[in-house]
């Protein structure tokens, strides 16, 4: 085998290697976290969007577990009766809980920022330490 014979069917395996990973990395899920910082507010709002979600699901035909609804209407503290809701009413409440959850999501940091003060208040009362401490360890 020549140099030029060799150098071309690395090209080749090299070619054929980037088409797999390319491949491979179109099939991954992807995590779709928000880049948003917590708060007891985003996380029931989220829990909502789920629930309306879920319910969208069902009434299109696609297999949900009836338990896992059950939990997160549970969550959402929406009634069971919204299961008999049809598709077209599922999906203006889920569009309204989508927007409820922008309008949260835009004031984010300032949610998280008292959400740590409460919590810190909270273990202060609760340990007899100092408010400021606890929440630098936070």
């Amino acid at each position: 085998m020549t140099l030029h014979e060799v150098q071309a069917e690395y090209e080749l395996l090299d070619e054929l290697r980037c088409q797999v990973t390319s491949a491979a990395e179109h099939k991954c899920r992807k995590l779709r976290k928000g880049n948003v910082a917590f708060s007891p507010e985003l996380n029931a709002a989220r829990i909502v969007i789920k629930a309306w979600s879920l319910l969208l699901q069902k009434a299109k035909g696609s297999k949900v577990s009836s338990r896992l609804i059950s939990r997160t209407l549970k969550k959402a503290n929406l009634p069971a009766t919204t299961r008999g809701f049809d598709k077209e009413e599922i999906d203006s409440y889920l569009k309204e809980a989508c927007k409820a959850y922008y309008v949260i999501k835009g004031d984010a940091a300032n949610l998280r920022h008292t959400a740590l003060d409460n919590l810190a208040a909270a273990l202060a009362e609760k340990g007899h330490t100092d408010q400021s401490k606890i929440l630098e360890a936070l």
